[in-house]
């Protein structure tokens, strides 16, 4: 797995000169939405709301969120990624799968249970995302969701328009694993 270093602290707010125009300020605010996020998901107790509250967290800070599931192919002996979930949100979800068992970035981050952030360099994750959401992104990032060391989904953001903290959203999937056992 290739990992790209991580983008420098964006401004998120405020003007130049301005005190809330400031890396410590765009980290504060994320802190901030991520201990109500962790809040959240401590009260949630259905799967669909736990998909739904990461997917909405991850769409404050990225033009488009959703959460690949995970299940079993036809024949059981692999797994698959499927679209479970996706804001904004669309009228059909595409019934696309990436079968898990030949090389991917997708599943590199199932099998790593690591985030990633950069760019699809091979040719099964980026056709899947292609057909998924129209498009293979630039760059997409990837969190995957794990209930006891199980991968049960990925969830991802495209197009970023804030900073987000990677680690954070690691600690957020942590907690939606958590909320889904």
């Amino acid at each position: 797995l290739i990992v790209a270093p991580p983008s420098p602290p964006e401004v998120t707010r405020g003007t130049p000169g301005d005190p809330a125009h400031t890396p410590v300020r765009a980290l504060e605010d994320a802190t901030s939405r991520l201990l109500d996020l962790i809040r959240a998901l401590e009260r949630a107790d259905q799967r669909d709301q736990v998909v739904a509250l990461m997917v909405a967290h991850l769409a404050e800070s990225h033009r488009r969120a959703g959460f690949f599931v995970m299940r079993p192919t036809e024949n059981k002996r692999a797994h698959e990624l499927g679209l479970f979930a996706i804001e904004p949100r669309i009228e059909e979800l595409p019934a696309a799968t990436l079968p898990l068992d030949r090389p991917s970035t997708l599943q590199d981050v199932v099998g790593t249970r690591l985030p990633y952030r950069g760019p699809m360099h091979d040719d099964a994750s980026r056709g899947f995302l292609a057909t998924v959401l129209g498009t293979a992104p630039a760059e997409i990032l990837l969190v995957p969701v794990a209930v006891r060391e199980r991968v049960v989904g990925v969830l991802f953001g495209e197009q970023r328009l804030r900073h987000t903290f990677d680690d954070q959203l690691a600690l957020a999937s942590r907690a939606a694993g958590m909320a889904l056992e």
